[in-house]
This record gives structure tokens, C-alpha cells and sequence, in this order.
């Protein structure tokens, strides 16, 4: 989870996307969904901070030296970044 940043353990991401699809079908019987307004917020968005623009989140290294470099300063608590 570190390495990646995954701000929540994947059974939290479960549970979070059990509880949103529930939500949304709940929400799919009420007038509100026949007038397409008051949508339910999701959690997985909201535990994986997802805002539509998905790039610019991934690392590259050119050598395996320097991944192992950024694993051991993440692994530590330190940035990712440097590579």
C-alpha cells in the first residue's frame, strides 16, 4: 500500500464499492433517479481520490537501481520522487 499510495487496504475498497452499488440501487427506486437528480456520492471515489483526471500519478525508472532506491526511501517514509 505504501509503494503505491493506496490511501485504503483493497477489503476497504470492497466494502466501500459493496456499500456504493447498494446505495445506488437503492437510489434507482426513488423519484430522484427517475429525474436523474441526488446522486449518491461514492465512496470508492472519495477513499481513492479518483477527480476525473487520472494521469500524471505513475513513476518511471530507467535503471532497477533507481527503483530499488525509490522503494527503499518509500519503505522508510520518505518521497517517491528523485528517481
Amino acid at each position: 500500500m505504501q509503494l503505491s499510495g493506496a490511501p485504503a487496504s483493497t477489503t476497504e475498497i470492497m466494502q466501500a464499492a459493496m456499500i456504493d452499488r447498494l446505495s445506488y440501487l437503492v437510489w434507482g427506486q426513488t423519484k430522484d433517479a427517475q429525474k436523474g437528480r441526488n446522486r449518491p456520492q461514492m465512496l470508492v471515489d472519495l477513499l481513492t481520490k479518483q477527480t476525473g483526471d487520472q494521469g500524471g500519478n505513475q513513476e518511471a525508472y530507467n535503471t532497477p537501481e533507481a527503483f530499488e532506491a525509490a522503494r527503499r526511501r518509500a519503505l522508510e517514509g520518505g518521497s517517491n520522487s528523485g528517481h
